[in-house]
């Protein structure tokens, strides 16, 4: 009697010799993948970072191109940025360092003294504000130390250098390495759409890292002088915390002024600490209006999630090296969705 249509027929499972040597081929080939990404992650590492440089240092090489030749502005570029780094490096740092130690003993007894006032105790002991602000200044420290710095200075040195001479490449020759892309598309129409979408995502990322950047060391900056002004301990320190988070959009500043806000409560309770959190929230809005008014028409909007997830995971993995290149490549990742066209990101009509 032959089966009808909606009767169920078992079948065989046949294993073959070819089936046994696809399968051991597949893994083979991906404990060699795995073992080659693990090898070589270090210059993967290098050669992402350097092309991230290039892709900010760009505009500024661009600036000098107006005036001097391509590798004449290409070389400007990099002393500028080594003069840059070695002023920081020579005058900021080593006070950074001394002031990072001391916040953390600072915060802690804040903390510990703000569990102890009469009127918000209860809140901060809910919280477990004390052991939070501990463990976390304990993390920081391990990070920020001058011997951690020194111990990662002494093994980033031939990182530095070789991701100098990565960078300086993409610099100089990264245009013909596009132009060496774009003419793999044989499709005419497909290599222009392609060439700007790519010229279109490199010009919103762009104006959207050189804006955070000058926003961030502007916020970083008031509250600094602002600290130093009320004579709060630490105000490098502390400006750096709301420079650093201010990176976070609508939430950075606030983020950042926990420290602050912290030591002032403990230092300088009263109209002191009051006046302090106003000018925060007035720094947060301020910094939400010129997002919204000024940054967002001339680059592109990204929101906070990607900036915190990417930060986080990025840091915990490479440090603070890691954390800016993760933070510029998830910058860059949404000028690219934002420069598709939208017939190309839209769902097909059903």
């Amino acid at each position: 009697m032959p089966p009808t249509p909606g009767d169920w027929e078992a079948q065989r499972v046949r294993f073959s010799a070819g089936s046994a040597a696809l399968i051991v081929l597949v893994l083979a080939s991906t404990l060699i993948i795995r073992n080659v990404v693990a090898a070589a992650h270090q210059p993967m590492g290098w050669a992402l970072a350097a092309a991230t440089a290039a892709l900010v240092l760009g505009s500024i090489a661009q600036w000098y191109g107006r005036v001097v030749r391509h590798g004449v502005a290409v070389l400007l570029t990099l002393l500028t940025v080594l003069l840059v780094v070695g002023v920081l490096a020579a005058g900021v740092v080593p006070e950074l360092q001394r002031e990072a130690a001391r916040l953390s003993e600072i915060l802690p007894e804040a903390a510990e003294g703000l569990e102890d006032h009469e009127r918000y105790g209860q809140m901060a002991r809910d919280l477990s504000l004390a052991e939070r602000v501990t463990e976390a200044v304990g993390d920081l420290d391990d990070r920020v130390s001058a011997q951690a710095a020194l111990e990662g200075a002494v093994g980033t040195v031939p990182s530095f250098v070789l991701t100098g001479i990565l960078t300086a490449f993409f610099l100089l020759w990264g245009a013909r390495f596009a132009t060496g892309l774009e003419r793999q598309v044989s499709d005419d129409d497909l290599r222009e759409r392609a060439r700007t979408v790519a010229l279109a995502a490199q010009a919103k990322g762009r104006t959207y890292v050189l804006f955070t950047l000058g926003q961030s060391f502007a916020l970083g900056a008031v509250i600094g002088l602002v600290a130093q002004a009320v004579g709060l301990p630490a105000p490098i320190a502390l400006g750096l915390s709301v420079g650093v988070l201010s990176i976070i959009p609508f939430l950075g500043v606030i983020l950042g002024s926990a420290p602050l806000l912290l030591v002032a409560a403990a230092s300088e309770p009263g109209w002191t600490t009051v006046l302090l959190a106003v000018l925060v929230v007035g720094l947060q809005v301020g910094s939400a209006v010129f997002n919204q008014l000024v940054m967002q028409p001339r680059s592109l909007r990204v929101g906070p999630a990607p900036i915190v997830v990417g930060g986080l995971v990025a840091f915990e993995v490479y440090g603070f090296g890691g954390l800016a290149v993760a933070l510029v490549l998830v910058v860059f990742g949404f000028a690219l969705l934002d420069a598709l066209p939208a017939d190309e990101t839209s769902p097909a009509p059903a």
